[in-house]
């Protein structure tokens, strides 16, 4: 190693002109393993070197090389250590080359309007540092060519003083704004009239006895009543149900699963269709309502209280599961009693385990053990967080709902 000086390699390097040869770092090492008949694995033990220290060096990620990797690459490749330097430096331009044209102002804007851990969580991005990728993910989410043309943090619900800062304000933002967007590309053309939806709220109970399509059955219907229903699962921290905005000046349901069970996506349905039907008057001045139980604004709990009633009286009321009590570990009757209700069975088994708190162990694992299949219910509506296609294409893969 006494002929290996790194800092007469970089000025001889740096000094020179590119390599003549346009294959790139990892092409040259691909064609001399073919030439030498050794694997990856195989060169890698050649070289001595640790296979994701070489997969780094090769594809541009190894931003702090040992250059006694590159010493040992140069003696494989039969190239010399002025022309591997220079295409280790190219692989790195390459693959960071988007950074760099992210101006300074961005960065600030995305730091100051995004709870990007929030988003590294759920697996939209891969890093909090990584501004090419945050930039690029947030623009599709967004829809947007630039990022700075969102505006944050003017988002104030309905009903809310205003006097109380939501703890994850941007987190809660930036939901309701890919939401938005989701709503943006339905462009909903169907008028919204109340007494429509008065009509067929009735007749929406008895889907949920049928977790294969009928909650897209009703969501259908709504999108031609001219209110827009949409599924967009919480990013970590928000413990939310759902929540109704007005976009176009028509109503917008965005729900969660929120605890997983097929009861409260169908509780949460109900629940943001009465502050369509009764509160629609103060979302239309606020742009939204978020239906948050542990926000602390007095207003809004009240709200949420008015709303959980009407829900639960008009899927199972509180009445019919102290009355089915002595029945639930009964499943044909419980069975029977759910069909004479127009409802699934699961509706009745979580209301009896949220109304038995602690006191019964065994109440949440009927809950579980009724749920039907997170997959066939949600079917093409489903969306996660890590797979950005999900939810940037939600309306393509929908359109035979919202049409």
């Amino acid at each position: 190693m006494s002929d290996f000086n790194v800092d007469d390699i970089l000025d001889k390097a740096l000094g020179k002109t590119r390599v003549s040869q346009k294959l790139s770092l990892k092409e040259f090492f691909e064609n001399r393993m073919k030439d030498a008949g050794v694997s990856f694995r195989g060169a890698c033990d050649l070289l001595e070197v640790q296979y994701r220290t070489l997969i780094g060096v090769l594809e541009g990620d190894q931003k702090r090389a040992d250059f006694s990797v590159l010493l040992k690459l140069a003696t494989f490749l039969q190239l010399s250590k002025e022309e591997v330097v220079l295409l280790y430096l190219d692989s790195i331009e390459a693959k960071y080359e988007k950074t760099s044209i992210i101006d300074i102002s961005t960065i600030e804007f995305i730091q100051s309007n995004f709870d990007l851990l929030a988003f590294k969580k759920k697996g939209l991005i891969k890093s909090i540092n990584d501004y090419s990728e945050i930039n690029e993910k947030l623009c599709r989410i967004y829809g947007v060519n630039n990022i700075r043309s969102l505006k944050l943090g003017n988002i104030k619900p309905a009903f809310s003083a205003g006097k109380i800062e939501p703890k994850n304000s941007k987190e809660r933002d930036q939901w309701l704004l890919a939401g938005e967007k989701i709503f943006r590309d339905l462009s909903n053309p169907y008028v919204y009239n109340r007494q429509d939806l008065i009509n067929y709220i009735p007749e929406i109970r008895w889907h949920s006895t049928k977790p294969n399509g009928g909650l897209q059955s009703v969501i259908k219907t709504l999108y031609k009543l001219g209110v827009s229903v949409i599924y967009l699962p919480a990013t970590s921290g928000l413990h939310l149900r759902g929540a109704t905005m007005s976009f176009n000046k028509k109503p917008c349901v965005i729900l969660t699963d929120y605890k997983g069970f097929y009861a409260t996506v169908w509780f949460a349905l109900i629940h943001e269709l009465f502050h369509v039907l009764f509160d629609w008057d103060e979302i239309m001045v606020s742009k939204y309502h978020i239906s948050d139980s542990s926000d602390d604004d007095l207003a809004l709990r009240e709200k949420e209280k008015e709303a959980n009633s009407f829900a639960r009286k008009y899927l199972f009321s509180i009445d019919k599961t102290k009355s089915v009590k002595a029945f639930i570990n009964n499943k044909s009757e419980i069975s029977r009693i759910a069909k004479v209700n127009d409802i699934h069975e699961n509706m009745i088994y979580v209301f009896d385990a949220f109304d038995s708190g602690n006191s019964n162990k065994y109440g949440w694992v009927r809950a579980r053990n009724s749920n039907p299949d997170r997959d066939i219910w949600l079917a093409s509506l489903s969306s996660n967080w890590d797979d950005i296609d999900s939810i940037e294409d939600y309306y393509h893969r929908n359109i035979l709902i919202y049409n």
